[in-house]
């Protein structure tokens, strides 16, 4: 009778421990659907504090497993160096044609990617910096990558800035498996994908 009450109590502890915990997925690709490779995922807790860590699969799958439930999260992509990956002297034109009213890009996320110095607008300043290192003068731009949830809406598409809704900054309350939490990894300097 002893066994049996260890095993039902063994039982159920394993059973409530699963119970308590949950899964965090979701993709993260280029706007166009292209694959970045080396993009790390950080889960902090409400705390800002790290609870976990992983990189994203070739696919652009990330996952958490075993987290527990009942609590606030925020889901931090990065992705480090990479400031000359696909910047030429193309965005510079599309930019300069943006900016003048000639032909307007045609993603916002095209225009944030443009905002080179983060002044959430998109200038010759911009153009400059893309230029310099386009030159080879600079090796980093502020911030090489930028990333947004995939359920972001714009108000104003050629001015992303003016105003969006949804794509929150990441931060939930996990009480069960969470699946589909995507996001866009968008490359700074980047207008001609």
């Amino acid at each position: 009778m002893k066994k049996i009450i260890l095993f039902l109590a063994s039982f159920l502890a394993v059973s409530m421990a699963m119970a308590q915990s949950a899964s965090i997925s979701g993709t993260i690709l280029r706007p166009d659907g292209a694959v970045v490779t080396g993009i790390t995922v950080k889960l902090l807790n409400a705390q800002g504090q790290l609870v976990a860590s992983t990189g994203v699969f070739g696919n652009g799958l990330y996952q958490f497993a075993n987290i527990p439930t009942g609590q606030e999260y925020t889901l931090v992509p990065e992705l480090q160096g990479q400031a000359l990956l696909d910047v030429s002297t193309l965005d510079i034109v599309l930019g300069a044609q943006h900016i003048l009213g000639i032909i307007q890009l045609d993603s916002p996320f095209k225009v944030l990617a443009g905002d080179v110095n983060q002044s959430n607008s998109l200038t010759t300043l911009d153009l400059a910096l893309i230029r310099q290192m386009v030159l080879g003068i600079t090796t980093d731009f502020p911030a090489n990558w930028r990333f947004f949830r995939t359920d972001t809406q714009f108000i104003n598409d050629n001015n992303p800035w003016q105003g969006l809704s949804g794509g929150d900054d990441g931060s939930f309350l996990l009480e069960e498996d969470i699946t589909g939490l995507d996001f866009y990894a968008v490359k700074v300097g980047d207008l001609s994908w």
